[in-house]
């Protein structure tokens, strides 16, 4: 996902609502949002390796913040239904 289609995803949504990130799907837990790093921020000066293919040294990173509760269990299945799920993920686990 790119921010341009995460902006216009946020755009529809209530300002004053909680943002969390669900991880899980067998098992979902609702996590705070700690905040956004870019990926250069995130390497660190102890880093010395190049970056992976496909990344750049801009891309956003969510940062996962303390856990919050049990999730909702049909959170990928709302976003499948949106036709808003990479189809990447499906790739790489099999689901």
């Amino acid at each position: 996902m790119k921010v341009k289609d995460l902006l216009l995803l946020l755009a529809s949504c209530d300002a004053e609502a909680e943002v969390v990130l669900m991880s899980q799907p067998n098992w979902p837990i609702e996590h705070a949002l700690a905040g956004i790093a870019s990926r250069e921020e995130c390497r660190g000066d102890y880093v010395r390796r190049k970056y992976e293919p496909g990344t750049s040294p801009g891309d956003v990173v969510l940062v996962e913040g303390a856990w919050l509760r049990y999730g909702e269990g049909d959170a990928w299945g709302a976003v499948r239904r949106r036709n808003l799920w990479p189809n990447l993920w499906f790739r790489q686990t099999g689901g």
